[in-house]
């Protein structure tokens, strides 16, 4: 089976998306082409790595602003149209793969969506622990589905919105699948590096010196502010 993974960046380091790209083209599932869409910046080390290698498209597109929704669907959409890949995988710029974690959804393709479970690591890359936010029950990120051609309708649902909603759009997009279509697979093959306070809280550890919280804003949506104690 062909997958491809999309993944939005914007400004990251060389070294942060290294380690991203490194983990697609480090998966046990080979039959992948990684798509990097750069969010209206593209990148040298992204550019360099891409010419010349078939496993790698890069997509510069205008900066748009939306927590990478646009650039997620624009990539889906150029895959879509190019029939010879079956499944599509998210992966954001600052967050990497385990290495079976293509093979592992595949297994479990049942349904036309998959969805995994995430690790959640710290800013410095070590495990924080297991998410249990992210339980393909109440919500799945973003950077844990495989989607299969069957289902490529869905991916759409990431855009058509205003920007205000971005910060939302991957719960946005839980809540209007059909879940009669999702099958699950309960290993952690995501590593989510976060920067939200609450999920350091949880458990019973300080926040970094950079972590952010969400607050209610005066439109009821919420906002991402510094996070004080």
């Amino acid at each position: 089976m062909k997958v491809a993974v999309i993944t939005p960046y914007y400004k990251e380091s060389p070294e942060v998306l290294k380690r991203c790209m490194d983990s697609v083209a480090n998966q046990t599932h080979a039959d992948i082409i990684h798509v990097m869409v750069a969010d209206g910046y593209p990148s040298r080390y992204v550019i360099n790595r891409a010419e010349g290698n078939t496993k790698i498209m890069h997509i510069v597109i205008p900066n748009c602003g939306d927590y990478g929704d646009t650039p997620r669907a624009i990539g889906a959409a150029v895959i879509a149209c190019r029939k010879e890949y079956d499944a599509v995988a998210f992966l954001d710029a600052d967050n990497w793969y385990e290495p079976d974690h293509i093979e592992e959804a595949l297994k479990h393709m049942s349904k036309p969506i998959v969805t995994t479970g995430r690790n959640l690591r710290r800013v410095d890359g070590s495990l924080l622990a297991p998410c249990p936010e992210s339980d393909g029950v109440n919500f799945c990120d973003t950077n844990c589905y495989v989607i299969h051609r069957n289902a490529f309708g869905v991916i759409g649902r990431w855009t058509y919105k205003e920007n205000k909603y971005g910060i939302i759009g991957d719960r946005m997009f839980w809540h209007s699948l059909p879940k009669e279509h999702v099958a699950r697979s309960s290993k952690h093959t995501v590593n989510y590096t976060t920067k939200f306070a609450v999920h350091y809280l949880h458990f019973n550890e300080k926040p970094p010196e950079d972590a952010i919280e969400f607050k209610n804003g005066p439109d009821g949506l919420p906002i991402a502010e510094k996070y004080y104690k």
